[in-house]
């Protein structure tokens, strides 16, 4: 059994402060790091760390900030080979977390939007393999990835983190929804169904 995740990898901005910032205002902070982050790209690397053999399929800039976004997997031994480098910035986040935890968060999406479905061989697909998606690059580019791991024979699953718009032949063809309560309400009523399992 191998895991291919088809997704978002980001480098992470984190800015920790006293409190967050209200509109218009500027709040200090003594210090920031930067971490690998990106939903597909923490799957990928949680896969991998579980024991799986885990291939990414994703795309980076050519800038620093690329680096920084692939951190996780190379250390957790993700291969990498279908990763594409594109001329656009890779993806990034800014959080900031204040004294009690909660934070805000912007997300520039940058070169998670060029992944393309076309980055994965007929050879990654099979029934063998599980095929992970979040909500983090082109929906387009997904369903018609799910169409292909479908007629390969390949187990399908798709966090559905942010929602978004998914069409529903794609959602058909999906093995597992991974959704917490707020997603699943928002799936609920696009499609005009109650907010349970069953009814989903």
């Amino acid at each position: 059994m191998s895991v291919l995740v088809f997704g978002s990898a980001n480098a992470d901005l984190i800015f920790p402060t006293p409190t967050l910032p209200a509109p218009g205002e500027t709040v200090l902070g003594e210090s920031w790091r930067a971490s690998p982050g990106g939903k597909g790209a923490n799957q990928a690397t949680a896969a991998a760390r579980a024991g799986a053999r885990t291939h990414f399929i994703g795309a980076v800039g050519t800038d620093s900030l690329a680096e920084v976004a692939l951190l996780g997997m190379v250390a957790a031994g993700v291969d990498l080979s279908g990763l594409a480098r594109v001329g656009v910035a890779t993806g990034a986040a800014a959080i900031c977390v204040d004294a009690r935890g909660a934070n805000q968060i912007s997300v520039a999406s940058g070169a998670n939007m060029a992944v393309r479905a076309a980055q994965v061989t007929d050879a990654d697909l099979g029934p063998g393999t599980v095929l992970l998606l979040q909500m983090e690059v082109p929906v387009e580019e997904m369903a018609a990835l799910v169409a292909r791991a479908r007629a390969a024979g390949a187990r399908i699953i798709l966090n559905l983190a942010p929602p978004a718009p998914v069409p529903e032949a794609m959602l058909r063809q999906i093995d597992l929804l991974v959704a917490n309560e707020h997603e699943a309400a928002w799936l609920a009523a696009s499609l005009g169904v109650a907010p349970e399992a069953a009814a989903l």
